[in-house]
C-alpha cells in the first residue's frame, strides 16, 4: 500500500488541482453571494466587475499559497509510510478549513 500512495503521481497531482480549485469556486460562490445580496450598494459596471472577480482569483491563490504550500510540497517528498500521508491529508484539511 505504501509503495502504491508513493508512486501514484497523478493522483497527487488530481488531489492538489482539486483542493485548490474547491477553495477557489467556495470564495467565488461567497462573492457572488454579496454582490447578489448587496446589489443597491455596487455602483460598478459590468466589466468593472468581472475584472474584481478577476483581481480577487488572484488574490487568492496569492493567500492560499500561504496556507497550501508547504503542505502540498510535502506530499511530493517519496516517504513510504501511509501514516506521513494520513498526516498531511488532515494538515490539508486542516488548512482548507482555516482558508474558508
Amino acid at each position: 500500500m505504501g509503495k502504491i500512495l508513493h508512486q501514484d503521481f497523478k493522483t497527487k497531482i488530481f488531489f492538489t488541482v482539486s483542493v485548490i480549485l474547491i477553495t477557489l469556486i467556495s470564495f467565488d460562490i461567497g462573492r457572488i453571494y454579496l454582490l447578489l445580496k448587496y446589489s443597491s450598494i455596487f455602483t460598478l459596471t459590468n466589466i468593472q466587475i468581472l475584472k474584481s472577480f478577476l483581481y480577487s482569483i488572484k488574490f487568492d491563490l496569492s493567500i492560499m499559497t500561504i496556507f497550501y504550500c508547504l503542505p502540498f510540497v510535502m506530499m511530493f517528498v517519496p516517504i513510504k509510510s501511509i501514516k506521513y500521508y494520513k498526516f498531511l491529508i488532515s494538515v490539508i484539511c486542516i488548512m482548507f478549513s482555516v482558508c474558508l
